[in-house]
């Protein structure tokens, strides 16, 4: 099992926010262990709108213990990124149809763009060795 490092996650975090658009945030990334999480959440995004700040905590890979699904730490930093802007709207309940429609949106986008840039990196690295 391959555990990023913290700088690793910041700078994952870093060329995500350019992507997003969301460079004027200051946002910190960092490993939590399982029991300091919500039930069931591999990651989670704690924001203050007001002062364009926000924490996600990260799963820590020694805690994961999903046998059907191996942890994607990227994906998981990018779905919580892409909560970000949203929350600038609205949060929804926990569990209520608003909130099931908003996970199931960010994750399909979460898959999208990280699929768009790995298709993007094979492409420019094909180039590159031409």
């Amino acid at each position: 099992m391959y555990k990023p490092s913290e700088e690793e996650l910041q700078t994952w975090c870093a060329k995500w926010q350019k992507i997003l658009s969301l460079k004027h945030w200051s946002v910190q990334v960092k490993y939590e262990k399982k029991h300091r999480m919500a039930a069931g959440s591999y990651a989670e995004v704690f924001c203050k709108t007001g002062i364009l700040s926000a924490v996600i905590k990260i799963m820590d890979p020694m805690d994961y213990d999903d046998p059907y699904i191996p942890q994607n730490i990227e994906l998981s930093l990018l779905h919580e990124l892409i909560h970000i802007p949203l929350m600038m709207f609205s949060k929804p309940e926990e569990g209520t149809t608003e909130d099931v429609l908003q996970e199931q949106f960010v994750e399909l986008m979460s898959r999208a763009l990280l699929q768009c840039n790995s298709f993007c990196a094979e492409t420019i690295n094909r180039e590159l060795a031409c």
